[in-house]
């Protein structure tokens, strides 16, 4: 079996990490097992990636545990939760997740031009194997809520979006069998409750199809790309300020709601309903990083602070830490400005990349990925274990990279 195919299936192991392990309590998944063959993998298809990845993963252990100090003494010395085997547990994590984006990189090695279509393809092969086991799941009469290949519901949702940017880009379903498969995954958002991933695959599909109409138009496309998207724009807000309801709940009282109580940097009293314990985290978060200034407050303790600061009078919430369902804004408040700043300036770049409208292929997916993916990716309880998702995001970071730095990771030293 060739090196290309090891990693396949190593990244399958990733992606159902959460039912391919000894016991349903056991941490000891089959990907974890498998981390020692990936890094003699990594090392034999590219030394420096392997380098980069052992760093890398030093400098993270050594920042996490100097923020963890500051945090536990200084910061929040009153939320006694943090603690040294907590940060344990989350460096585990996160190495992982360099470990699937160093994976990620040796298929770009060894794939070269053809990286992008054979991963794409790989992803969407993954994601209609998955709605080959959910969809019987659903018919046969079972709750989504009890669906638990993933660990949540909502985590599912996440694959599901990201599901739609994979099979636009692929090229091994046929044009009508993309709407089919869009509408299906937009069908089973809608059914599952998954409302932000709903939203992040909707936003995916209005940013594609704006190019794909701008290009026919070539002498007027900057020009129909932002009356496209202004369009979009005001059709965005008269939705979020209408009284349309998804699944019983208000769109104009899910936005406008917590709008104010961001603004105002105020809770709401509990944590029951979705769009409350999503509020109320993002209340917390800014209290966060006010009050670390920004230094970060280490790898998995803003879960624990979250216990802490907001609201729970009904006990809603059981665990003995809060999963803020805001990856990105967890990641932050996290890890502080080392990753505010590069995450900003990402941001930015991928709107202005999309605004130019010159690239396609990975690079477009990319830009899609990345404006969408703050929206969808609040539908999920648990991303930091969330590997298909890793897996865009790796995906798009690499087909993000200039020629010329491609040329030099992909020497093998």
């Amino acid at each position: 079996m060739n090196k290309e195919k090891i990693i396949y299936i190593i990244l399958f192991t990733a992606v159902f990490n959460a039912v391919l392990r000894i016991s349903s309590e056991s941490s000891l998944t089959a990907f974890r097992l498998l981390i020692p063959v990936s890094l003699i993998l990594i090392y034999t298809i590219n030394k420096k990636t392997f380098s980069f990845l052992i760093k890398g993963s030093i400098l993270f252990l050594l920042l996490a545990t100097l923020q963890n100090f500051i945090t536990k003494d200084f910061f929040y010395p009153q939320v006694g939760t943090i603690n040294y085997s907590h940060l344990f547990e989350y460096c585990i994590h996160y190495i992982s997740i360099f470990v699937v984006v160093a994976l990620v990189h040796c298929l770009r090695v060894i794939n070269g031009e053809d990286f992008f279509i054979k991963l794409i393809n790989y992803l969407s092969w993954l994601v209609k194997f998955i709605l080959l086991i959910y969809i019987p799941y659903i018919l046969t009469g079972h709750r989504p809520e009890n669906f638990l290949v993933f660990g949540n519901i909502n985590d599912l949702g996440c694959i599901l979006t990201g599901g739609i940017l994979v099979i636009l880009f692929d090229t091994v379903t046929k044009k009508g069998f993309k709407f089919v498969y869009i509408f299906l995954l937009l069908s089973l958002l809608y059914y599952n409750d998954s409302k932000l991933a709903m939203f992040g695959g909707i936003l995916e599909v209005f940013l594609y199809y704006i190019l794909q109409f701008s290009k026919k138009v070539r002498d007027l496309k900057r020009t129909v790309s932002i009356v496209l998207i202004s369009i979009g724009v005001v059709i965005v807000v008269s939705v979020f300020s209408s009284s349309l309801e998804i699944n019983g709940y208000s769109v104009r009282n899910m936005v406008l709601g917590p709008y104010y109580q961001i603004v105002e940097g105020v809770y709401f009293p509990h944590s029951s309903q979705s769009f409350t314990f999503r509020t109320n985290n993002i209340v917390g978060i800014i209290e966060i990083l006010k009050s670390s200034w920004g230094v970060g407050v280490g790898p998995g303790n803003t879960s624990l602070i979250l216990k802490y600061l907001i609201p729970d009078p009904d006990g809603i919430i059981r665990q003995d830490y809060v999963a803020s369902h805001i990856w990105w804004f967890e990641i932050m408040a996290d890890l502080g400005w080392i990753v505010i700043i590069p995450m900003v300036r990402l941001y930015i770049k991928e709107w202005k990349q999309y605004l130019s409208m010159e690239k396609q292929g990975g690079k477009l997916f990319a830009s899609i990925f990345f404006i969408a993916f703050p929206i969808w990716c609040m539908s999920s309880s648990g991303l930091y274990t969330e590997f298909y998702s890793i897996m865009l995001i790796a995906l798009s970071l690499v087909v993000g990279i200039n020629t010329k730095s491609a040329k030099i990771l992909k020497s093998n030293e």
